[in-house]
């Protein structure tokens, strides 16, 4: 799998992403990156690291492959982690509640 090319969160409202596009039009690296607006750069392995979402983190612990979509928060509180399918019910689970 190819790495996004709008894996630099800074560039992708001039590209038109937005998080409440369709799930199909948009790769996973792409969906994540959408909601994950303080993402870092990836680095050369695919991995990028921001704030985990899931808890009230102060310090990024919270990392996501953005080839592969599995992601995974190194903070001892939390610790989610997943595939791309389960962070999109996690993220849908957050915006419920």
């Amino acid at each position: 799998m190819t790495r996004s090319l709008l894996h630099v969160p800074r560039y992708t409202h001039k590209l038109g992403i937005d998080a409440d596009e369709s799930d199909s039009e948009l790769s996973p690296a792409d969906y994540i990156v959408a909601r994950l607006p303080e993402l870092g750069e990836a680095n050369a392995e695919g991995w990028a690291k921001t704030c985990c979402p899931f808890h009230d983190d102060h310090s990024p612990s919270f990392t996501v492959n953005l080839d592969t979509g599995y992601f995974l928060c190194f903070s001892s509180n939390c610790g989610v982690h997943g595939d791309f399918k389960r962070f999109k019910v996690l993220w849908n689970q957050k915006e419920q509640s």
